[in-house]
């Protein structure tokens, strides 16, 4: 049995599943992360003003098409993410969002890291 809720996530399982914070169960939306690593992540390490802003990409996304990118797939994703980099490399820099193209390339490319594992190899 897997929690589908939207409730905050808890801790990471033995087993490398996340486990929801509200019901304890393994969060089903998030990637199974395998053993844990020796070493552990620094998430203080992170840009915090970046993350911050794909947040918000996030935020406006869900307010416009709900949070239905996960039903789409990692090459989805990349492929998204690579043309917003096309578009700020040839120079517009803001999309019609008001949100930066950096920023919508950034936030796909998350999405995509969190799918990957899921998805199975071409």
């Amino acid at each position: 049995m897997h929690c589908s809720c939207p409730h905050p996530l808890g801790d990471l399982h033995p087993d490398g599943h996340l486990i929801c914070a509200t019901c304890g169960l393994p969060y089903r939306m998030i990637v199974r992360l395998g053993p844990i690593p020796a070493r552990k992540p620094r998430p203080d390490l992170l840009p915090a003003r970046g993350l911050l802003i794909a947040g918000q990409v996030m935020a406006d996304g869900a307010d416009e098409h709900g949070e239905r990118w996960r039903t789409r797939t990692a090459r989805h994703h990349v492929a998204c993410g690579l043309r917003h980099l096309l578009r700020w490399l040839a120079g517009d820099r803001v999309d019609e969002s008001g949100h930066s193209h950096l920023a919508h390339a950034a936030t796909r490319l998350l999405m995509a890291t969190d799918l990957e594992p899921e998805e199975p190899r071409p």
